[in-house]
């Protein structure tokens, strides 16, 4: 199958939303607890850095009787919050985020992001690396992609 520049660029934002789609759903399978949390950040003895500017919290939180110490960004969490509400995995509950928008979307969004804007500068710009009119062709045997380009024809004759 033979795709321009414009159609391989569509199939891979729909490759990547579908990716990105597909990790979210898998937190569907998930179930929520409260996490106690043990400390703000690990700041090094005789750091000049106070705990107010710490940008991680460690919590601990148990599921079926197993107790689980993680760290988590702290995403503006008071210092006088004692708690906050986890989300695990059913099937392996070692696997946790923060039950909040940040701690579930923001980092997948920002990869989602970084892999936006260099296809688009790949792809929907003029470059050297795909000239205009630069096919890309898939096929089901190695290698997967092809990059067939047409180059202008410059004659040395005089």
């Amino acid at each position: 199958m033979l795709l321009t520049k414009l159609k391989f660029y569509t199939l891979l934002q729909l490759l990547a939303l579908s990716i990105l789609l597909l990790y979210q759903g898998v937190w569907l399978i998930s179930n929520t607890t409260q996490g106690q949390i043990i400390n703000f950040g690990k700041i090094p003895p005789r750091s000049s850095h106070r705990i107010e500017h710490s940008g991680t919290v460690v919590v601990n939180y148990t599921v079926n009787g197993t107790t689980y110490e993680k760290e988590y960004t702290r995403n503006g969490i008071p210092l006088w919050q004692k708690t906050v509400r986890i989300r695990y995995l059913l099937f392996a509950p070692s696997f946790s985020n923060q039950d909040s928008f940040i701690g579930q979307w923001v980092g997948p969004l920002i990869i989602l992001l970084i892999f936006f804007l260099a296809s688009c500068m790949l792809l929907l710009m003029h470059n050297t690396v795909f000239p205009k009119g630069t096919l890309f062709e898939l096929s089901r045997q190695y290698p997967y992609i092809k990059m067939h380009e047409f180059l202008p024809y410059h004659s040395n004759e005089q």
